[in-house]
């Protein structure tokens, strides 16, 4: 259905929605002049293989390597925000461009404060707020109060409509998101179907996102989320949702003392949900807070208390076993 939508559009009638944190850390990252060195030996080198390499020639211990940097000047950093810039302009040319930026302020982080605690350990590219700064000049780019580039470019692709606009980003989350797409790294013009879209966003659901520190079903790898989904009938994701994560509780129990149902379905499907919120990219500025995820969960145990199929058979046999007990 896309494919044939989009085929026929006249590209001057489509917004390009550019995800501009991508942009701006690339340009900047790309000059931080980071290289792997160890005293005593001439061993400069910008990538840890060749380092490793070279230590081994000169028999010396390649645990001792150092990271150091030694920024370019900051003119180099903007010169490949132009030149990516451009790139996507040659590739839409007469489109109209929207670039967003994050907010320094996340409300997934304000809910949820271990929400990418990872990257605060990783070093910040010297030039990035130069580069962010010379887009929001240059090139008009926006800022909305509280939310991430990827959620403004989501709330705007279902505003101007899948035919209405293009996401150019190199970030998988968007691919949550159905109509046309643009890396603007590869080069590479694709389009995502609305099956496609909810695979993908229920993929990270159950997998979560460990860059960003989203545990999702601990140990669940890329693979077998996609083929738990990829098996998926009738659209039926929420269930398996829920089937999995509970699944994975079951797993804090391995004397088998197990909860009771109501216990057991009541923790599973709060983490479901909490993958759910972090996971998702919103669709509307407005986003539901706290009181109305725990509404949700009220209902979601309720709706499946009595459903069997959510619960492995070790667990109905245990339950049959408890019963007999008492």
């Amino acid at each position: 259905m896309f494919e044939e939508i989009l085929k026929d559009k006249p590209t001057e009638q489509v917004t390009v929605l550019v995800d501009g944190d991508i942009i701006a850390y690339r340009s900047a990252a790309t000059c931080d002049g980071k290289a792997y060195t160890i005293s005593g030996p001439p061993i400069f080198e910008r990538y840890k293989k060749d380092a490793i390499r070279l230590c081994e020639e000169y028999g010396v211990d390649s645990s001792k390597l150092e990271v150091v940097y030694l920024p370019e000047p900051v003119e180099n950093a903007l010169h490949n925000v132009k030149n990516m810039m451009q790139s996507i302009q040659d590739a839409f040319p007469g489109c109209k461009m929207e670039v967003y930026l994050s907010s320094p302020k996340s409300f997934r982080k304000e809910e949820y404060p271990t929400y990418k605690s990872d990257r605060a350990k990783e070093k910040r590219p010297t030039h990035l707020d130069a580069c962010k700064e010379y887009m929001t000049r240059k090139y008009g780019a926006l800022i909305r109060e509280g939310l991430e580039a990827d959620d403004c470019l989501s709330i705007r692709s279902c505003e101007l409509g899948a035919e209405g606009c293009v996401i150019c980003t190199t970030d998988k989350d968007l691919k949550q998101i159905a109509g046309r797409h643009y890396n603007p790294v590869k080069c590479e013009h694709f389009v995502v179907s609305g099956d496609e879209a909810e695979r993908n966003l229920w993929i990270q659901v159950l997998m979560g996102d460990k860059t960003d520190s989203i545990m999702g079903i601990w140990g669940m790898g890329s693979k077998t989320a996609e083929k738990i989904i990829g098996s998926v009938e009738d659209g039926e994701y929420w269930k398996t949702g829920v089937k999995e994560y509970v699944k994975a509780e079951l797993k804090l129990y391995p004397d088998k003392d197990y909860p009771s149902r109501e216990t057991l379905l009541r923790n599973a499907v709060a983490k479901m949900l909490e993958s759910i919120r972090l996971v998702s990219l919103l669709i509307l500025e407005e986003h539901k807070g706290d009181v109305e995820t725990r509404r949700q969960i009220e209902e979601e145990v309720e709706d499946y208390m009595e459903v069997n199929e959510i619960f492995p058979k070790e667990y109905l046999d245990w339950e049959s076993t408890q019963k007999k007990k008492s």
